[in-house]
């Protein structure tokens, strides 16, 4: 019985780990803003060995130097959530 429900949470792990990567590569799919452009909004899709993810990205131009995104990615009951900001120079 313990071997049993030993290989069932490490399936259940290994499925948890192919969901959160297929997140993780959605998000990474989404384009960046352009230079010209304020403010974006996207979405992108991934699929790791079965497990397949959406994701969805904001991002704004907060001044000429300074970028901010913040996204967040979900594959079955996993959810990724990321935020991250870019200070830019010549």
């Amino acid at each position: 019985a313990q071997i049993n429900s030993l290989g069932s949470q490490l399936q259940q792990t290994d499925q948890m780990a192919k969901q959160g990567i297929a997140a993780v590569g959605a998000m990474a799919s989404i384009p960046q803003l352009d230079r010209d452009a304020n403010f974006g909004m996207g979405v992108g899709t991934s699929t790791f060995l079965g497990q397949k993810a959406m994701a969805v990205n904001m991002q704004a131009r907060i001044t000429e130097n300074l970028k901010a995104s913040i996204n967040g990615g979900f594959s079955g009951g996993q959810k990724v959530i990321g935020a991250g900001m870019l200070y830019q120079w010549k």
